[in-house]
């Protein structure tokens, strides 16, 4: 409530700039009109088109899921038959719901990065009525407590996963991870033609498909720890580091190259020309 206080307050007084007013003046309305919508954590269904801070989303979001998993965990620890069933038809249903949504609301399959679309996230249906709902969300999150009950049975009974099948999930869940977002360049090609049907299939697994890549790097870090980590870690230096400056490096280069074939080709003339 501290950063609604300050949307509400201060926030106007903190820069300028030619739309600073417009844009933090009109977060400043809502937040003094819906702040209490934050509160009771129900921004995301009561005045969604007029959000206080609209990043809140993701807190209300992960609250209601907490509040959901709470008796399921419980389930799954005193009754684990019933904990599975229900856990289950949850799963199930966090993935039918996106499709239907999607589909029948014929929405876009994730929130597309346009300026029209960003000016005012808030009035962006595919954002106010998809993109923060709960219901939308709630896959992963599942997902994750099934993997959270297995893992815990795993290290109980002492289980090792054999080589093999730590090299399977490595793959797999690369794969996995990053599918839905080489798949989601689909909808930004210019010929791309809107289908309610694709939206819907997309909305409901490309979070499955993440969901399973999380779960993937979740289970090699428990099996080889910070073996898995600094592999990762060293990935991720390599893009953000040393994949600009090789970059960097190759545009040198080629500019060194062409410097280089200059001056011959001047010399080739040259001698042309004292020929002629």
């Amino acid at each position: 409530m501290f950063v609604v206080a300050f949307y509400a307050t201060l926030f106007i007084k903190t820069g300028y700039g030619p739309v600073w007013n417009l844009k933090i003046g009109m977060e400043r309305d809502r937040c003094l009109q819906n702040w209490w919508t934050n509160l009771l954590y129900v921004n995301t269904v009561v005045n969604a088109n007029e959000m206080c801070v609209i990043q809140s989303w993701y807190v209300t979001s992960d609250m209601h899921l907490f509040v959901i998993s709470v008796p399921v965990v419980y389930l799954l620890t005193k009754r684990p038959t019933t904990g599975k069933i229900v856990l289950s038809l949850l799963f199930i249903a966090s993935v039918v719901v996106p499709f239907t949504v999607t589909y029948y609301q014929q929405l876009e399959p994730l929130v597309l990065g346009y300026m029209e679309n960003l000016i005012d996230l808030a009035k962006y249906d595919t954002f106010r009525l998809s993109y923060i709902q709960t219901y939308m969300r709630g896959t992963p999150y599942f997902m994750g407590i099934a993997l959270g009950y297995a893992l815990h049975h795993i290290k109980k009974s002492q289980v090792k996963i054999p080589q093999v099948w730590i090299n399977v999930i490595t793959v797999c869940s690369f794969i996995s991870g990053f599918l839905p977002i080489l798949i989601a360049s689909i909808f930004y090609q210019p010929e791309y033609q809107y289908s309610a049907l694709t939206a819907g299939i997309y909305a409901a697994l490309h979070r499955v498909s993440w969901g399973l890549g999380m779960c993937g790097c979740i289970i090699l870090h428990q099996t080889l720890g910070d073996i898995f980590m600094t592999f990762i870690a060293a990935f991720i230096v390599s893009m953000l580091i040393e994949a600009p400056l090789l970059g960097i490096e190759k545009l040198i280069f080629q500019e060194a190259k062409s410097q280089e074939k200059t001056p011959s080709i001047k010399q080739n003339h040259t001698k042309q020309d004292e020929k002629i």
